[in-house]
């Protein structure tokens, strides 16, 4: 049985999740730590990623936690698209939870 890549693909990115942040805190650096849940699962140590103060990204963007591989490259321990209305529930949450 083959799987309709482009189908799945689709499906993905316009699939929105039910979040809820559960606490944050701010980094001297002005990045947020915060924990979450999404679609009913606990995920701990996320980041919010200010891109102020000349930082390389034009935008704020969601950072996984990581581990080092022995090949010496980075991987994300846990993963999940962030749509737009997803960052935007997030954005709104961190501020009502870090007030």
């Amino acid at each position: 049985m083959a799987i309709n890549k482009k189908k799945a693909e689709a499906k993905k990115a316009t699939e929105n999740h039910s979040i809820k942040v559960l606490r944050a805190h701010e980094f001297k650096s002005g990045d947020i730590g915060f924990d979450a849940e999404v679609n009913g699962v606990k995920l701990y140590g996320l980041t919010y990623v200010d891109t102020g103060d000349g930082r390389k990204n034009e935008k704020p963007f969601i950072s996984f936690p990581s581990r080092q591989g022995s090949d010496k490259k980075w991987y994300n321990l846990f993963w999940f698209e962030v749509t737009d209305d997803d960052f935007n529930t997030i954005e709104k949450q961190i501020e009502e939870v870090i007030e």
